[in-house]
């Protein structure tokens, strides 16, 4: 028995094997599901147990928890790693999720201005709105398609490819690669090569991106990070690469599996979907609890920097906390009747699924935008549609949840 499983035992901690990377029920359940049938079982009152998986670590599944360790990024540190639950160390350090505070804070605000309200409104919107309409046109008269590689993934990858500089030609090849990057594996070999090959893809874009910016600057991500300097210095070479890697990939596969969430839900519920056709102004509000419900973002680690007395749990300095973003989405003393869809429900911004605290994803504004045009836009030419068939349907869980498809069915139609 660890010392750190021990300290679990004498807090009256449920300990488990709750194996997130090998487990291969989380192929075939929703992430989100995943995680909160484990904080059912396994946290009872506690709000907390402990998995003697992988190399061993804390769960957190209350919500005040979670966030209290999200706000708090000096006792509970980012740059030792993310992917805690893996048995293996990651190989590829993404950044910036794995930095910590100033080092983190400066780079934060290098990035910060092509993630404004203002920027993603003025530059962006008009192309996602009209790429959304394009699509949906297109689908209308098919009769069916995928929410997520026909719709979320080709608009996604539109705004974020222009803000990183890619050509947009290059948009297909790389859906792939994304996905591949966004899910690591550590044990797994055939799993473990497809994440390699995911990154090595990402990696060689934009060595070739760089090199091409170092020759002349654009209006894009690259452009400025070979521009800024941190405390008067250049910034290194492969922090800008895996800078640009880390933020190419979050912009297409959170927001894009996020809105595969929505329409997974939405298509089984004849009455949510009539209210967003009935009520579009509400849409916005549907967001937050559809993010609330269904999580793209599921999971973050953190490691102890320090010993602390945890609400009861002795924490001892490198001990390994996974947050359980989900499960902190659906706590009773939070939302009521959690696991119900309620678009009315007052408190729904209050979800974790972006985070909270120094490491909220900056793309947060950018990704509501494009969940609420695809939205909108669906529904104002598509009002009935239903869930096809999900039998080859798989799941993954990371950090971020993944569905390999939401097939969606509904009468051929000349949209307008």
């Amino acid at each position: 028995m660890t010392d750190a499983e021990q300290r679990a035992r004498e807090a009256g901690l449920e300990v488990v094997n709750w194996d997130i990377e090998l487990d291969e029920r989380f192929r075939h359940q929703s992430p989100t599901f995943s995680v909160n049938e484990a904080a059912r079982l396994y946290s009872r009152d506690k709000g907390m147990f402990f998995s003697n998986a992988a190399r061993g670590f804390f769960v957190l599944t209350k919500y005040d928890y979670v966030v209290e360790v999200l706000n708090d990024a000096e006792l509970y540190c980012s740059s030792k790693g993310t992917h805690l639950f893996l048995h293996e160390p990651m190989a590829h350090r993404p950044l910036p999720m794995e930095m910590d505070p100033p080092e983190h804070t400066k780079v934060r605000q290098l990035l910060a201005p092509f993630f404004t309200p203002s920027r993603v409104q003025g530059k962006y919107k008009d192309e996602a709105r009209n790429l959304a309409i394009k699509i949906i046109r297109e689908v209308a008269e098919k009769g069916s398609c995928d929410a997520i590689q026909d719709l979320g993934e080709p608009i996604a990858a539109a705004i974020t490819l222009n803000n990183m500089g890619v050509d947009p030609a290059l948009a297909t090849m790389l859906k792939g690669a994304v996905k591949q990057r966004s899910l690591p594996k550590t044990v797994d070999e055939e799993k473990k090569a497809g994440y390699e090959k995911g990154v090595s893809t990402i990696r060689d874009l934009f060595v070739d991106i760089l090199a091409k910016r170092r020759e002349k600057r654009e209006d894009d991500i690259p452009s400025a990070l070979l521009d800024s300097l941190i405390d008067g210095e250049p910034i290194a070479d492969d922090v800008v690469l895996n800078l640009c890697c880390t933020v190419f990939a979050a912009g297409v596969h959170t927001t894009s599996t996020q809105l595969g969430f929505a329409f997974y839900n939405l298509a089984r519920d004849p009455s949510l979907r009539r209210r967003l056709v009935d009520e579009p102004k509400i849409i916005v509000k549907a967001i937050e609890e559809l993010m609330r419900y269904e999580a793209a973002a599921v999971l973050q680690g953190r490691m102890v920097t320090r010993d602390v007395d945890f609400h009861g749990l002795q924490l001892r300095a490198g001990d390994r906390l996974i947050l359980a973003q989900a499960a902190a989405n659906r706590d009773p003393e939070v939302f009521s009747d959690p696991d119900q869809i309620d678009f009315d429900r007052k408190n729904a911004v209050k979800q974790v699924t972006l985070g909270r605290g120094p490491h909220r994803c900056i793309g947060s504004y950018q990704a509501k935008m494009i969940l609420q045009i695809a939205l909108e836009e669906w529904h104002a030419r598509i009002p009935e549609y239903t869930l096809g068939d999900m039998s080859q349907a798989t799941y993954e869980l990371s950090c971020a949840g993944s569905i390999s498809q939401v097939p969606l069915v509904f009468e051929p139609q000349q949209a307008n």
